[in-house]
């Protein structure tokens, strides 16, 4: 891992200064705002939330409120990012301090975005996760994500994640749809279909299958306040799917045959 990232940032270097000495100096200066744009190589973002429960993949992970702080800071095509869950009861004996925190590193390219044709670009995430417990150590896990989006109508794509370790695979297909119902209020739509194979859902669900699992439904409102800064609300649903799996949420006593979660946001940007 650590041999391939620093190839990847060889490689982008390189790029970089052929094409740095191909491009003939400019007799007339670009515009403030070209050279802004140019000059941006870093960016970061911060997100907080409250949520009613702390929902993943359609099932309950603390059927508690939660708070969840989520930082990302890129550098051109890659990315570092923090999650933290914090429990904001005493559910899971985590006494109001952080259940769960995860870490990514990867990398996220973009190949076209200015295609002709329905389909104006694809974008890729390939990237290493951590998720730490800090009251439960054994509980550690890392695993492979990759995804791949197209930038066209309802926005499909797929979220693969493999945990090499124990052979845990599931992923989800997934659409999303922005709808801009003013100047700065956006409605956010999305839907993801979870499947996982036998070794996940045995572990997660104690059910043994290599299946769809749950079917989810997003949707949030998005109010811009100004430049970098938006805050809204927020909702999701998820169904189990199929006889073992619906059993089994009805029978555990913090799941049921439908999940919902709902809470508020607030997102800035750098």
């Amino acid at each position: 891992m650590k041999r391939s990232f620093l190839f990847l940032l060889t490689v982008l270097a390189t790029v970089s200064c052929l094409n740095a000495q191909e491009s003939p100096l400019s007799e007339t200066p670009l515009p403030v705002e070209e050279l802004q744009e140019e000059e941006r190589e870093w960016g970061a973002s911060l997100s907080v939330s409250y949520a009613s429960h702390y929902f993943d993949k359609g099932a309950y992970s603390n059927t508690d409120p939660i708070f969840q702080g989520d930082l990302e800071v890129t550098w051109k095509e890659f990315f570092l990012g923090g999650t933290g869950i914090l429990d904001c009861t005493d559910q899971n004996d985590h006494r109001q301090s952080f259940e769960e925190w995860d870490w990514t590193v990867g990398w996220r390219p973009v190949l076209g975005g200015e295609w002709e044709g329905p389909i104006q670009g694809l974008e890729f995430q390939l990237a290493y996760v951590r998720y730490v417990y800090p009251q439960s150590r054994g509980e550690d896990f890392q695993e492979i994500n990759l995804a791949v989006n197209a930038q066209t109508l309802l926005s499909p794509g797929i979220d693969l994640y493999y945990d090499f370790e124990d052979s845990f695979f599931y992923g989800n297909l997934n659409l999303s749809h922005t709808v801009e119902l003013a100047e700065s209020l956006a409605w956010n739509l999305g839907a993801q279909l979870w499947w996982g194979n036998h070794r996940f859902q045995l572990r997660d669900f104690e059910v043994r299958e290599n299946a769809p699992f749950s079917l989810v439904a997003e949707t949030s409102l998005e109010y811009t306040l100004r430049e970098g800064i938006s805050f809204g609300p927020f909702a999701a649903g998820g169904w189990a799917l199929g006889h073992k799996m619906r059993e089994s949420w009805k029978e555990a006593e913090d799941q049921s045959a439908f999940n919902w979660v709902a809470g508020l946001s607030l997102t800035l940007e750098f």
